[in-house]
């Protein structure tokens, strides 16, 4: 046929069909274009016109178009089956849309104006993204930029990386401004919280400061009692009353001996490696010049013993008592 053809036409009804077949080879259907300056096309359409489709050899590139602005192209694998674009670089599951890429991929790109976004999401169960790299010493990397800074999350065996490319590079963790907190650690066990509303900062374990540590201000546990023997005060500082006391002043050049009065203080930050500083912070009157000659951890742990002497001009009068600060440092 030198023409065109047409099976059917406007005026007759019911469906039409044609069909090639052969009962013992392929089949092919050929539509030859004149050269790569035409196209061949198949176009599905109703009678309108208006919701018309093509598929279409563009010189080297096939093409599935709509021709109407809203038109759909619903490609459809049955539910075990797959749609599969170069045998396997890009499969999807007809019934469960599980998608496998065999290459890089991206979304958007320099030439792709407005915002862009990535979703996973499931309305009744976890989600997870995972990237796993290609064995030991390989990484699995996660980076951010825009042009001019850029910053990398990056696995190197068993560290996590997070780190800026550029040397003015800046990271910020920012929780909830009101209630929210920064958790180092487990959730119950040695840790470090941060408070995103006060910056206050719990440390469940020991800080170690190599260099210098500039301090506005200094706050240390404290605590107070009263007693020679064997109060409590379980804080790294504190100020223990004495008992009545009727301490004799000494006077050099006497020959007399130095009365000491000794104070025991039960405290589970000293142990016998403590370094124990203490003070006389109120004397019994005006008169009096109490000392401390000495301070001894116990062997045991959890005590420590002072030993104060009174080298004032009067002696502490019964009733009157003193003051002694301490600090334990470990």
């Amino acid at each position: 046929m030198r023409g065109d053809v047409t099976i059917g036409g406007a005026g007759v009804a019911g469906e039409r069909a044609m069909l090639m077949a052969s009962y013992d080879d392929s089949v092919v259907a050929t539509f030859q274009a004149a050269d790569a300056t035409k196209d061949a096309t198949i176009r599905l359409t109703d009678a309108g016109g208006a919701n018309a489709f093509d598929i279409k050899k563009d010189d080297t590139v096939l093409t599935i178009m709509s021709h109407n602005n809203a038109g759909v192209i619903d490609v459809n694998p049955g539910v075990t089956g797959h749609l599969r674009v170069g045998t396997d670089k890009l499969t999807v599951h007809g019934g469960t849309g599980a998608t496998t890429i065999r290459g890089d991929t991206t979304i958007g790109g320099a030439a792709i104006t407005e915002a862009r976004q990535v979703s996973v999401v499931s309305n009744n169960d976890d989600v997870t993204l995972t990237l796993t790299a290609g064995g030991d010493g390989e990484n699995a990397k996660l980076q951010w930029g825009d042009g001019v800074h850029n910053f990398d999350m990056n696995m190197l065996q068993e560290n996590l990386v997070l780190s800026a490319t550029e040397d003015d590079g800046r990271i910020q963790i920012n929780p909830g401004a009101a209630t929210g907190r920064l958790t180092v650690g487990p959730l119950a066990g040695p840790n470090v919280v941060i408070d995103a509303a006060t910056a206050n900062t719990e440390i469940g374990g020991t800080l170690t400061v190599a260099g210098r540590s500039n301090l506005a201000e200094l706050g240390i546990e404290t605590g107070l009692a009263t007693g020679n023997s064997l109060q409590t005060i379980d804080k790294a500082t504190g100020i223990l009353t004495s008992d009545s006391t009727t301490l004799s002043a000494f006077v050099p050049g006497s020959g007399s001996t130095v009365e000491v009065v000794e104070i025991v203080l039960n405290n589970n930050r000293v142990s016998a490696t403590s370094v124990v500083m203490a003070n006389i912070v109120r004397n019994c009157n005006d008169n009096t010049l109490l000392t401390v000659v000495s301070t001894v951890p116990f062997s045991g742990n959890g005590r420590v013993t002072f030993k104060v002497a009174n080298v004032g001009s009067a002696s502490c009068a019964t009733g009157e008592t003193f003051d002694l600060a301490f600090v334990v440092l470990n």
